[in-house]
């Protein structure tokens, strides 16, 4: 995914610089902010880091059992506050339904 090319290694930030149109390079070179910085973030990189934690909760099953209530607990305190800001009820939803399950 574009959202982590620098984390794996896949790609170097100049490529993308020279392959991907300016206004996405900037989206995605924007991604690597923290979570909590999120509040400050621009619309669209938030829309990319909700669809990264919806796919992330989806497939959640995946990963380490200790780190399931993490990420539930921040889907919850972080994710879901800029969902409703964005007034998308169905990834509201979504979200829920699955951090539910792992928030102990």
């Amino acid at each position: 995914m574009l959202c982590d090319f620098e984390a794996k290694g896949c790609i170097n930030s100049d490529e993308c610089r020279k392959n991907l149109p300016s206004e996405v390079f900037n989206i995605v070179s924007n991604l690597k902010i923290k979570n909590e910085d999120l509040k400050n973030a621009s619309e669209e990189v938030i829309q990319v880091k909700l669809a990264e934690r919806l796919h992330n909760m989806r497939t959640i099953d995946f990963i380490d059992d200790a780190k399931k209530n993490l990420k539930a607990m921040e889907t919850v305190e972080v994710f879901m506050p800029l969902a409703r800001k964005l007034n998308n009820a169905k990834l509201i939803d979504e979200l829920n339904d699955l951090a539910v399950k792992y928030c102990v």
